[in-house]
């Protein structure tokens, strides 16, 4: 067993039809032999192991086989056997990372002039050609354009990125891929067979994996397991020599993740830490199963590629939600980028599926009600999900003592959440931060109470909820509904309500026209520059036709025609393109406003536009509000100390609200 011979090595390809994977390569080699057709000049790029110095060898067989110079050589004859062998005299092999200096290239050219010693052909293979040296490589350009007839070069590199243009425009450049799983595995099973070698099937698919498109590194792997198994290639054996993850304890990891079971997870994750080499390894497994889970959500006969795994596989893809499985995915990948960040791996892998269960996203229909909530967290916000935003969330305030607003204990077991629509601008509480609002938005003389539709997902509690006790006095005579204007998400309406989103996204249209008789005004006539800043919050459009309408003016209305007249700035006059889509979103606002016409304002000053337009007000609100931030954090007296010990001064823009 002294003469034995390694698998990469007694198996590598003797022709161009026993090649794996490279089918574009021998198709446009063996056509060109055919036709005859032959360069002088070839460049096989690519990454190892995946057939460049096999190509060669082959070429060089094509060129020199005594049956002539043919895409099939024979393999028999002494010069195919020769070079099979490495001993044939008229091919020169050269591995350029040891024979970098311009020296060694002239030896190489000096000898080229000289007919070939046996074959018909002198062939020089030039190994990792990139690692010659710039001089190097100007030496032999002249003999690499216009060489003897006689003479061929085969140049082989990883990476042609390093060789200069005037050799790559010299060459026939062919780019060898990399084999793909199922093609190593498949000449896994064929040597295996020729040389009677029990395996299991799962155990040669792990090394077609860890090949990672090498077929020499695939034999090297194989040959390294039998090896390891004693003649005898086995999954487990494999699987313990590569490292590789326990496959059913990351489906069990899957599978708690997914039903919240910290505690389960925990143990699995000791265990695993038990069994694995590396941890990244970990998250390199979940990462390929949240991968597989992702494609059979979306492509459900993709489960047929997954035979082993296809029960548990289908079992996950219906448990978790496809946000879910994306939002996993994201997490493993940033976890395993911190890991270098991490105290050690283990902590790292551990916070990285603390992560997963933390942000762990809900179905819609699996949101839990208030009323099975402990009571200590009703003052969680209720959000409801994306399809049903039609009831705006509100944040309930909960003391141990629950009062109502005349300071006793309340009486009624269940309260409605409600509140006034008119105070739609932030209301002054301990939970809810000071805001400036446009000035479109009025401080509302009186409350009124609607009640805050509900999902069908969301219930209410029986717990009794503490009202306000800064509630005005006309309000507090209404006892049989008592308001609630501590709601911490009033802001939040009031900018999306500003920014982007029409009433009708915050409110039903059924309580609008019901229950809001304030807003009734807005399907009056904007015969009034105020009545305008009212009335386009409320129309409703897709963002381009709102930018149309943010910087559109209020010039005046033609009672007679019904024609809201507006005037832009020049500088935004590409938006009139969107004028017609902007006309049937006002005509739906406003029930008199039958015409518009916009027209383009020229005179502008350095800071812009003089026009009163909705931005500008909302810009100017912006402005107010952030003064009143300046103002009120530069009177503190821990900041006024510091300024006056250090001479420090204010960075108005980077004071920021805590929300």
């Amino acid at each position: 067993m002294t003469n034995y011979l390694v698998l990469a090595r007694k198996w590598r390809p003797k022709t161009f039809q026993d090649l794996i994977g490279q089918s574009h390569v021998i198709g446009a080699l063996t056509g060109a032999f055919e036709r005859g057709h032959l360069h002088h000049a070839y460049l096989l790029t690519g990454t190892r192991g995946i057939g460049k110095t096999t190509i060669a060898r082959i070429l060089a067989k094509s060129f020199n086989c005594e049956t002539g110079v043919t895409a099939t050589p024979c393999g028999i004859c002494s010069a195919c056997t020769q070079i099979d062998a490495g001993r044939f005299p008229d091919m020169f092999e050269i591995d350029a990372a040891s024979h970098t200096g311009v020296d060694n290239v002239r030896e190489i050219l000096d000898n080229a002039h000289y007919l070939p010693t046996m074959g018909r052909h002198k062939v020089y293979l030039i190994d990792e050609v990139h690692m010659l040296s710039k001089a190097a490589f100007n030496a032999m350009l002249k003999t690499l354009e216009e060489p003897p007839l006689h003479v061929k070069f085969i140049l082989a590199t990883t990476d042609p990125q390093k060789i200069p243009p005037t050799v790559l425009s010299r060459c026939l450049q062919f780019h060898l891929r990399p084999l793909q799983k199922a093609q190593i595995e498949t000449r896994f099973d064929y040597i295996l067979k020729q040389e009677n070698i029990n395996f299991e099937s799962p155990a040669l698919s792990l090394l077609a994996n860890a090949a990672q498109g090498s077929l020499r590194d695939g034999l090297s792997l194989l040959d390294q397991a039998i090896a390891y198994g004693g003649g005898y290639v086995q999954e487990s054996v494999v699987r313990n020599m590569l490292g590789i993850v326990n496959q059913s304890m990351i489906f069990d990891l899957l599978e708690t993740l997914a039903e919240n079971q910290a505690e389960k997870m925990d143990a699995l994750l000791y265990q695993l830490a038990e069994e694995t080499h590396t941890f990244e390894a970990i998250l390199d497994e979940l990462a390929q199963k949240l991968h597989q889970i992702a494609l059979i959500q979306q492509v459900p006969s993709a489960l047929q590629h997954y035979v082993q795994d296809a029960a548990r596989l289908d079992s996950l893809s219906q448990l978790l939600q496809p946000e879910t499985v994306q939002l996993f995915y994201q997490i493993v990948l940033h976890g395993k980028r911190d890991f270098s960040l991490a105290p050690d791996a283990f902590t790292g892998l551990s916070m990285t599926l603390l992560r997963m269960l933390s942000f762990r996203t809900v179905s819609p229909n699996t949101v839990p009600s208030v009323a099975s909530q402990p009571k200590s967290t009703i003052n969680n916000s209720l959000r409801p999900s994306s399809q049903t935003r039609s009831a705006p969330a509100a944040t309930f305030q909960n003391n141990d003592e629950t009062e109502n607003h005349s300071g006793e204990p309340s009486s009624s077991p269940t309260l409605k959440p409600e509140f006034s629509v008119n105070a739609l601008k932030p209301i002054r509480t301990q939970a809810a931060q000071p805001m400036a609002t446009p000035a479109s938005i009025t401080e509302p003389q009186e409350f009124k109470s609607v009640a805050v539709p509900t999902t069908s997902s969301t219930t209410l509690a029986s717990e009794p909820i503490e009202a306000s006790s800064n509630i005005s006095e006309q309000s507090e005579k209404n006892t049989a509904t008592p308001i609630i204007p501590a709601i911490n998400k009033v802001p939040e309406i009031i900018q999306d309500h500003v920014n982007n989103a029409p009433l009708e996204d915050v409110l039903p249209s059924s309580d609008i026209k019901n229950n809001i008789p304030s807003l009734s005004r807005h399907s009056n006539a904007p015969d009034s520059n105020e009545a305008w800043q009212d009335l386009f919050p409320t129309i409703k459009t897709s963002p381009m036709v709102r930018q149309l309408l943010l910087q559109s003016a209020w010039s005046r209305f033609d009672h007679t025609t019904s024609t809201l007249f507006l005037t832009l700035a020049q500088q935004h006059k590409h938006l009139l393109i969107f004028q017609k889509e902007l006309h049937v979103a006002i005509q739906a606002a406003s029930s008199h406003t039958h015409h518009i016409e916009i027209n383009v304002h020229e005179a502008t000053n350095d800071e812009g536009t003089t026009l009163d337009t909705p931005s500008q007000r909302i810009k100017h609100a912006e402005q107010e509000q952030q003064s009143a931030r300046v103002e009120t954090f530069s009177k503190q007296p821990f900041v006024q100390t510091i300024c006056e010990a250090t001479g420090a001064k204010i960075d108005e823009q980077s004071v920021q609200p805590i929300i």
